[in-house]
């Protein structure tokens, strides 16, 4: 078992696709720019701000092609989830973990983590499909190695 941090993030073709939505919304602000610097008085002011969001959203966008966002960081102690994972806890300690099973969501498959007080943790496998199965069989042994138990040989 890993005794480092292993972090899941989103599968490089989700985030070709956040990459490309913002590139398109970056390229309609970058055309309202050149159209509110042509305006004139307050249009200047607006271009001048129009350009910064632009500026951001193309460097959003390659920032999520140069690292993905976290879907699922495990770690000895426990788990972290990220923003485009469900649930109502975000991050736990193992020993809190009572239950984890797979179901169907609306979305797809999902890895459910369920806590002692009953609250979950959702993760969308549909996010990792290369690293799906990898992600399920990690967090049982982390489960398992937080809990005392080992493999029999």
């Amino acid at each position: 078992m890993p005794t480092t941090s292993t972090k899941y993030r989103l599968d490089r073709r989700f985030a070709l696709q956040i990459f490309g939505w913002r590139m398109v919304l970056a390229g309609i602000f970058a055309m309202a720019t050149f159209v509110s610097f042509g305006v004139g008085g307050f249009g200047r002011t607006l271009g001048w701000a129009l350009l910064a969001l632009t500026l951001l959203l193309v460097a959003t966008a390659f920032w999520t092609m140069a690292v993905p966002p976290l879907i699922v960081a495990l770690t000895t102690q426990g788990f972290r989830l990220g923003r485009h994972a469900g649930g109502t806890v975000r991050r736990a300690h193992w020993m809190s973990v009572e239950n984890v099973g797979t179901d169907q969501g609306p979305a797809g498959p999902r890895l459910v983590l369920t806590l002692d007080s009953g609250r979950t943790s959702e993760v969308p496998l549909m996010l990792l499909p290369l690293r799906a199965d990898e992600l399920q069989r990690e967090v049982h042994e982390r489960l398992n190695a937080a809990n005392g138990y080992r493999r029999l040989n």
